[in-house]
């Protein structure tokens, strides 16, 4: 695809970013776990979810408001949190931010960004998530926590199934390096250190310093130490998704890591009405994997989906 080429769907821009980008960002970005077939099902899974639409309805102006984190959104969808954006642009996670802000979403801001949360905050007025992981140093977490209010975040989005990073084999071959000037801006120069030196991928330094042991005991500290409200991202159990509304969980992000964590587990339209079942409209039910279209998004809202 030369540069010349109309970007008509996601489809083209994947096409767009493998020819413009370098091996290791590529992969690092497009890639999943082991044998990548839940990577693979993710990008399959939605057409087997058949639309009947009805005719003489009547509507000419769709409705297309939905809610994130209790804010009132124009359209129901979302940009997922992306860790390491400069790898991709100059401006990475300012670009990002903009975007989203033109769009009237929120930007879901990484921990693992390559900008600073607070210089985020101040690239756009538009509304900010922050998306957590949860460090075996707490005082890390809280310090993360504190700044993200301070900022002007409007809720923290807590990822619960990365403790232990998945076996991106194409990450490992390629020994994957957060490459130089770039560093993890919310993170302190002795964790990118290590990410920039130790031997191994730097997922699997990262992998190090996550809290592999991550409890309900672990979220009900992370709700005491906020005052935002906290959503969970990586649902893909009804029963978990109960027990998190029932603790008072403000938004449930049914999704697989987009298959790069475990390569034996479901995607999302397999559970998705489960988890909405579950809820029963006491939180926000959010899903992400596979997403390529309109109509994958209109397939997920059927099922119950606020966002996609």
């Amino acid at each position: 695809m030369s540069s010349l080429d109309p970007l008509i769907n996601l489809h083209d821009f994947q096409a767009r970013a493998a020819a413009v980008l370098d091996k290791q960002t590529f992969d690092y970005y497009s890639r999943g776990a082991c044998d990548e077939a839940v990577l693979t099902a993710n990008n399959t899974c939605w057409e087997k979810v058949t639309l009947w639409p009805k005719v003489l309805s009547g509507v000419t102006r769709p409705d297309l408001r939905s809610r994130f984190f209790g804010l009132e959104i124009p359209m129901p969808v979302l940009a997922a949190p992306v860790a390491m954006l400069k790898m991709a642009h100059p401006e990475g996670e300012l670009a990002a931010a903009r975007a989203c802000h033109s769009l009237g979403i929120p930007f879901i801001a990484s921990t693992m960004a390559t900008t600073s949360l607070e210089e985020i905050a101040r690239a756009t007025p538009g509304e900010k998530i922050f998306q957590l992981y949860f460090f075996r140093d707490r005082g890390l977490t809280r310090s993360l926590i504190q700044r993200a209010e301070a900022a002007g975040y409007r809720g923290i989005l807590l990822t619960v199934d990365a403790q232990i990073l998945g076996k991106r084999e194409a990450d490992l071959r390629n020994q994957f390096k957060l490459p130089p000037p770039l560093r993890l801006e919310n993170l302190d120069p002795e964790i990118n250190q290590r990410v920039r030196t130790v031997h191994g991928s730097a997922a699997e330094t990262m992998a190090s310093i996550f809290e592999h042991g991550l409890n309900w005991n672990d979220l009900e500290w992370l709700q005491s130490e906020t005052k935002l409200p906290v959503g969970l991202k990586g649902i893909l159990r009804a029963e978990d998704a109960r027990r998190a509304v029932g603790m008072g969980i403000k938004a449930i992000v049914v999704s697989n890591h987009g298959g790069r964590q475990l390569d034996c587990i479901p995607t999302a339209v397999e559970v998705l009405p489960k988890v909405v079942e579950a809820v029963q409209g006491r939180a926000e039910v959010h899903v992400d994997g596979g997403i390529r279209r309109g109509s994958d998004v209109v397939r997920a809202l059927a099922l119950g989906a606020n966002t996609a």
